[in-house]
């Protein structure tokens, strides 16, 4: 931008293998998307990083789409370091009647349609909106397989007012997630992330789900005919005003693939009716070795398992969840119900000692942020980092210490 003041001049002007360095500053565009990557293997990334390089959608009058991926983007195309915020689509002709039809708003803060799989680094997706993804819609009406990477991103406060997937809708896709955070986002069906159809089976691994919202099911995730694989996720405080607090899930898309959540965390979620953590609708997940703690509903404070559900519970815990842990038919070994839990580790986030993982905490993390070495005040995870996965871990343990 130096060179070419808009971001989308120096994409057009670029070739295959090229770095667009983008200095410090807000962008914005008269066009419906602020930045394009028009199919470009490129590397656009942000030399002072999302704090101080902003895509705004807003100009104060109209609000537009953030970046569009529609050229058959591969993960050759990185997009890196960014603030992509207050973004919404312009409307987009899906059946071709010629007609605005309500629904059709696709991926405010980005859209990766035509086949395109790009890479999304260290990005910040905030208050962006739409009927089909708020934060980022992966789908198009060819039903290509658009699977981006997404690596240490985080969604705050993006919606869809009644649409569905607050944060990222997924259709299709076989998107990967890598230690990404979504807080407060805000839909009908998956507060957080909808994953819907066959094709459709993310890879979720260190995320970490907090105080998302559904009008209806899934307080953090909705999958229908979905088989998502997470490893060492967290879901904290996330609610729905009917079923699955954090999680429902319905229909399997395969008779191979299953949801499985192993090592997953879900602590502290509300569903009005049924429950409180996952609610199981005519599927039958794995759970391994995940921890089940004060979870509410009405029926099925951990899980509620209907309508042919019989999901597979290896070395699970479950404590103080309410009215009562599983509500439904399960099957497996070696899993713990125990009216308390255990406050051996109560706090392991609590790094000033004060007796509730809190704002101090979280400053401490923030202000030793990338450092390298033995000792570092932060590091939690014991890695001689101090980086998003420290944060999580922060995050996971919000609040009093039990």
């Amino acid at each position: 931008p130096g060179d070419f003041p808009p971001i989308q001049a120096a994409i057009d002007a670029s070739s295959e293998g090229d770095e667009i360095a983008v200095a410090p500053g807000i962008y914005g565009s008269s066009a419906d998307n602020v930045v394009d990557m028009k199919g470009r293997a490129v590397r656009l990334y942000a030399t002072g990083g999302p704090d101080v390089t902003i895509i705004d959608g807003n100009d104060g009058t109209v609000r537009r789409r953030g970046i569009l991926c529609r050229s058959g983007e591969t993960n050759a195309t990185v997009i890196e370091g960014f603030t992509i915020r207050n973004c919404a689509p312009s409307w987009y002709d899906w059946n071709g009647n010629g007609q605005v039809d309500g629904w059709e708003f696709f991926g405010g803060g980005m859209w990766n349609r035509g086949g395109s799989s790009p890479r999304v680094v260290d990005c910040r997706f905030e208050n962006n909106s739409a009927e089909y993804g708020g934060g980022m819609c992966n789908w198009d009406e060819d039903g290509n397989d658009n699977r981006p990477r997404l690596e240490n991103c985080t969604f705050t406060n993006n919606n869809v007012g009644f649409g569905i997937g607050g944060a990222i809708y997924a259709n299709g896709s076989w998107m990967e997630l890598y230690d990404c955070t979504f807080l407060g986002n805000r839909a009908s069906y998956g507060g957080a992330i909808t994953s819907m159809q066959q094709a459709s089976n993310p890879v979720l691994v260190r995320c970490h789900f907090q105080q998302n919202t559904a009008v209806l099911n899934g307080g953090a995730l909705y999958t229908e005919l979905s088989a998502p694989s997470q490893n060492r996720c967290t879901y904290v405080q996330n609610e729905a005003g009917r079923d699955g607090g954090a999680i429902f899930s319905a229909e399997p898309g395969s008779s191979v693939l299953v949801p499985t959540y192993v090592q997953c965390e879900f602590i502290g979620n509300l569903a009005a009716d049924e429950g409180g953590a996952v609610n199981n609708f005519s599927i039958s997940p794995s759970f391994v070795e995940c921890v089940f703690q004060d979870n509410v509903a009405i029926d099925g404070g951990a899980m509620y398992n209907w309508n042919g559900a019989n999901p597979s519970l290896l070395n699970n815990v479950f404590c103080q969840n309410g009215p009562d842990d599983i509500d439904g038919n399960w099957n497996g070994e070696g899993n713990q119900f125990n009216q308390t839990c255990d406050n051996d580790d109560a706090c392991p986030a609590d790094l000033d000692g004060d007796g509730e993982v809190g704002g101090a905490d979280l400053t401490i993390i923030l202000s030793n942020w990338g450092c390298v070495d033995q000792g570092c005040e932060g590091d939690l995870t014991g890695d001689d980092l101090v980086d998003g996965a420290d944060l999580t871990v922060v995050l996971s343990n919000w609040g009093g210490c039990r």
